[in-house]
């Protein structure tokens, strides 16, 4: 019984969320080149915790390159 309905949500979830879209690599350079620019032009400093902040800034920008907007 408990594989049966393991299958079942297995086979639920794979319907529900959606296949992944192919990568459009071109796309997604230029989008990566934006966000780093902007990231330098927001937060130009040099100390450590500009820096800091510039790192988190490219991590999160970029990840909406990658499809999580």
């Amino acid at each position: 019984m408990k594989r049966t309905v393991a299958s079942m949500a297995i086979v639920a979830a794979m319907l529900i969320f959606p296949s992944p879209r192919p990568a459009d690599a071109q796309t997604a350079t230029s989008c990566m080149d934006e966000a780093i620019a902007s990231c330098d032009e927001d937060f130009p400093g040099g100390g450590l915790y500009e820096s800091t902040i510039r790192g988190w800034c490219y991590i999160i920008r970029t990840a909406w390159c990658w499809g999580f907007d």
